[in-house]
């Protein structure tokens, strides 16, 4: 029979082989049959034979297999509590003729792949006999009895290790020596659990070493009762060892353990866990941005060693509060841009926009007074404004220029683009334009007579190939007028004169293509029979009148081109 374990995850996977409560007999001792009880507290085993060992790591031990036995094998899962050096029983795993059972933290028991619901009344399971009640769960196989209760801590603030009174807690494990104890001693030799006891429970603090050696004084009561029919009665009291508030209910996370505060259960960090916290004092994990979001997650086994409870925590917008998962007991805070939950947007000199939230407590205005902190955690998340990214174009050529024949007209038509209005900055070779910026392209003509005859601009349009036709197009000018889908476009002079020209913000084609043509079509129009000026106000068939008045026997067609 095993008793008095506690619980189990265990993170540590070695395994240590041997039969820790079947240890050899001292020299010269035969023992037929062993005494009949091996008990495990904490990190100290008394055998069958009521030696002392104490396991020294947090690791997987087997406890028993009976040489005899080909369906029994007990192993026991250690791990750390308040302290990282010293383990404490976590669960046991027992492997049946056809069964693999475990029993864990907070009552658990699983059979394979099962989990049973078990109560007081005995229940078979492939032929283990299972029962549950706030005392732990208890397995009968055959001639084994196997329980686990699942002991408490009590939490503490760990002080310096001269604060321990360590004669105190001796003194408390020196009771086994005393009545209702000695009625035992007869079957059962007290000695190793009282030095257990005090080597185990002096390594903690005063509060928890009291709580602690009381483990020890309620393992020596049940091998007597398992060994004898010897009924202790109620040794426990209010100021020695009063009755243990039962964990067999309470379920704590894998960085967790089950723990008493006030009369009542609850989980604390192990102490693994809580050291990544305690070095900065923080209560969880570092803000998580993530595009327009921002998630905060607290653990809540470091709110609950501060009294408070995170059902209480919010946002700035009260309906906001936290999420505990329910599985590893981490609660979430967050906001996005659909729910802001209070968010306050800001800059600072670094060219960082940040967004900041504040987890809080509700305002208990009619409370006089409190004894737990006040939360005001701040959490916010910096974005750097994004700089302006440009697309730079260059001009291929400075200037365009062709010779046009048309009728009785020999005339050379120039192109040319600039960063200004007054035509000065010429956009070179060397020049860069970016997205969105306004670029002039002046048309100009030598060898007409201006008095004469004007040049008007009938269409403009840009494709991403250098034929004119090609599928893609982009117009700017369509009929002598600007597009009126596009309202960057501007035209002027446009047949007043030999030259005229139209202005637009510069552009890419959709897919990021490197180039882009410009193309105009250009025609003559004689200044004597009529006004040559297109009417981009009038309506269109106006407009189609004017353009059979200047039809051109050889309109221009003329391109320039850009890359980026």
């Amino acid at each position: 029979t095993i008793t008095k374990p506690t619980r189990l995850h265990v993170t540590n996977q070695n395994k240590k082989t041997q039969n820790i409560c079947l240890f050899p007999s001292p020299s010269g001792v035969v023992h037929t049959v062993p005494p009949p009880v091996c008990i495990v507290t904490g990190s100290t085993v008394i055998d069958f034979f009521n030696r002392i060992q104490s396991v020294p790591d947090r690791c997987i031990y087997r406890l028993l297999r009976p040489v005899e036995s080909t369906f029994l094998d007990i192993l026991a899962g250690f791990r750390e509590r308040s302290r990282t050096d010293v383990p404490f029983l976590d669960s046991l795993t027992i492997t049946a003729a056809i069964s693999t059972i475990y029993l864990g933290q907070g009552g658990i028991v699983r059979v394979d792949d099962q989990t049973p619901t078990l109560n007081a009344t005995a229940q078979l399971i492939n032929g283990v006999e299972f029962s549950k009640d706030q005392d732990g769960v208890t397995v009968q196989m055959g001639a084994f009895t196997i329980t686990f209760d699942g002991n408490t801590a009590v939490l503490y603030s760990e002080p310096p290790n001269n604060m321990t009174n360590c004669q105190l807690i001796t003194e408390r494990c020196n009771l086994l020596m005393q009545a209702p104890f000695t009625d035992c001693h007869d079957q059962v030799n007290p000695a190793p659990y009282i030095t257990a006891c005090a080597e185990t429970s002096c390594k903690f603090p005063t509060e928890e070493g009291l709580a602690l050696s009381c483990q020890f004084l309620d393992a020596y009561a049940k091998t007597c009762s398992l060994n004898t029919t010897i009924t202790l009665g109620d040794w426990r009291s209010p100021d020695d060892c009063r009755k243990i508030v039962p964990c067999m209910e309470l379920y704590c996370s894998n960085n967790e353990y089950c723990g008493e505060n006030n009369g009542e259960t609850q989980c604390f960090c192990r102490a693994l866990f809580a050291t990544k916290y305690t070095p900065t004092n923080s209560l969880g994990d570092p803000t998580v941005c993530i595009e327009n979001s921002a998630t905060l997650t607290l653990a809540g086994c470091l709110l609950s060693a501060k009294n408070i409870d995170y059902t209480t925590l919010h946002l700035i917008d009260e309906s906001c509060k936290g999420h505990m998962d329910n599985e590893a007991h981490m609660v979430t805070f967050s906001f996005d841009s659909n729910n802001t939950c209070g968010t306050e947007v800001m800059s600072n000199n670094k060219s960082q926009i940040i967004y900041q939230n504040t987890i809080m407590m509700q305002n208990s205005s009619t409370d006089v007074i409190t004894r737990h902190d006040q939360v005001m955690i701040d959490f916010s998340c910096l974005y750097t404004k994004p700089d302006i990214r440009s697309v730079s174009f260059k001009i291929k050529d400075s200037s365009v220029v062709l010779q046009i024949v048309s009728g009785i007209w020999n005339y050379t038509l120039m192109m040319k683009a600039y960063t200004d209005g007054s035509f000065i900055n010429v956009v070179g070779p060397d020049t860069e334009l970016v997205l969105d910026q306004k670029v002039w392209v002046e048309l100009m003509t030598v060898g007409l007579d201006d008095n004469m005859v004007s040049i008007v601009t009938d269409s403009c349009w840009a494709t991403n190939q250098p034929s004119p036709n090609a599928s893609v197009q982009y117009n700017l000018v369509i009929n002598g007028c600007p597009n009126p889908a596009d309202h960057t476009v501007k035209v002027q002079g446009n047949g007043l004169g030999t030259s005229n020209s139209f202005s637009f913000n510069m552009f890419q084609f959709s897919g990021k293509a490197p180039d882009i043509y410009l193309h105009c079509k250009l025609e003559l129009c004689p200044k004597h029979s009529n006004s040559c000026a297109p009417s981009c106000s009038g309506s269109g068939r106006r407009r189609r009148s004017l353009r059979a008045k200047r039809a051109d026997e050889n309109p221009a067609l003329i391109t320039m081109a850009w890359n980026n």
